[in-house]
C-alpha cells in the first residue's frame, strides 16, 4: 500500500516519467495496494496536476484534503476488481477537468465536499461500470460544460446544498447546462433554490438508489 500525508501544505501530484508503465502516472500500487493520499494541514489542498494519474490494479483509493481537490488535465484515478475510490474535501470545492476522470469496476465511488454553500463539485467524468456513486456537495454540483456522460453507474445518489447542474435564472448566473448520466437509478436531494437539471442517457428509475459502499484508506 502506498500513504503519503502532508501536515502542512499543499500535496501536488505530477505526471511521473521514471519509466514506460509509470510515463502517465504520479501514483502507482500494483495488485491489491491500497493508495492514501491526505492534505491534512488547515486550508490545504490536493492538487494533481495533468497526466498525473493515481492507479491501483485493484486496491481502494483515499484522497482527502483539508480544503480542495483539484484534478488538472487527463488525470485518471483508476482502479480495478471491487476496488473502490473515496474522495474527500472538508472545507473546498472537488475541480475535475473535463479530461479528468475516475474509474472502478465493481466497486462504489463516493464524493464529499464543502461546509458552505458556495462551494462546489464540478465532474469530468466518473465511471463505475457495475457499481453504485454518491455524491454530496454542501453547494452546487455542476459539470464542466461538455456534452458526455458526467456520471456512468448502477445508481446515482446525489444530495446538495444549492442545487445539481443548471437551470435558468440560477443564483451562479451562469448558462443553463444540464448534469448529463447513464445511470439505472437515480435519487436527488436538493435543499437549496437552483433546483434539479439532470439529462439522462437512456430509461431512468427515480428512486431509491443502492446503499454506497467505500473501503477509506487509512
Amino acid at each position: 500500500s502506498i500513504v503519503i500525508r502532508t501536515e502542512s501544505g499543499n500535496l501536488t501530484l505530477t505526471e511521473g516519467g521514471a519509466t514506460d508503465d509509470l510515463s502517465a502516472a504520479a501514483v502507482v500500487a500494483h495488485g491489491a495496494g491500497n493508495i492514501l493520499l491526505a492534505a491534512e494541514g488547515a486550508e490545504t489542498d490536493v492538487l494533481a496536476e495533468a497526466n498525473a494519474d493515481i492507479t491501483s490494479t485493484s486496491g481502494h483509493i483515499t484522497v482527502t484534503a483539508a480544503q480542495t481537490i483539484d484534478f488538472g488535465a487527463n488525470v485518471d484515478v483508476t482502479t480495478g476488481s471491487a476496488g473502490t475510490i473515496d474522495l474527500l474535501a472538508s472545507t473546498g470545492d472537488i475541480v475535475m477537468d473535463a479530461t479528468a476522470t475516475l474509474n472502478t469496476v465493481d466497486g462504489d465511488i463516493r464524493l464529499a465536499g464543502g461546509d458552505d454553500i458556495l462551494e462546489q463539485i464540478v465532474i469530468g467524468d466518473i465511471f463505475a461500470t457495475n457499481a453504485d456513486v454518491s455524491i454530496e456537495a454542501s453547494g452546487s454540483v455542476l459539470d464542466t460544460a461538455d456534452a458526455d456522460n458526467e456520471v456512468e453507474a448502477l445508481s446515482l445518489r446525489i444530495v446538495a446544498g444549492k442545487g445539481v447542474g443548471l437551470l435558468a435564472g440560477n443564483s451562479l448566473d451562469s448558462v443553463v447546462n444540464s448534469l448529463e448520466t447513464a445511470v439505472d437509478t437515480l435519487s436527488v436531494s436538493v435543499l437549496g433554490s437552483d433546483g434539479v437539471n439532470v439529462l439522462e442517457d437512456d430509461a431512468l428509475t427515480i428512486g431509491n438508489t443502492a446503499a454506497v459502499t467505500v473501503e477509506t484508506v487509512g
